[in-house]
């Protein structure tokens, strides 16, 4: 499903424009984004938690076509954990 398709489905759902609902959702991502830049979590009761954690500061990394070896720096990774809300709720729409 595409970001388009979950427009098109809450704004008929809630009656409300288009353009409304792509700004309410681009908004709460950006906040989303804010608080994991701010504070490195994010949790959502009934959704679940996001975490930012850092990767081994380096690591030997090859390239294929050269087979040369170098160091690479660590990056900051997104980790998601959904809550037992939304694994019930998933899990239990996949059956019927």
């Amino acid at each position: 499903m595409r970001s388009s398709d979950i427009y098109v489905l809450l704004s008929k759902k809630y009656e409300i424009e288009n353009e409304v609902v792509k700004n309410l959702i681009d908004d709460y991502f950006n906040f989303i984004v804010l608080a994991l830049k701010e504070k490195g979590k994010f949790t959502r009761s009934r959704f679940g938690s996001f975490r930012v954690y850092q990767t081994k500061d380096k690591r030997v990394v090859y390239n294929v076509h050269t087979g040369e070896k170098y160091l690479a720096p660590g990056i900051k990774i997104i980790s998601f954990k959904p809550s037992l809300h939304l694994k019930k709720a998933i899990n239990e729409e996949g059956e019927g």
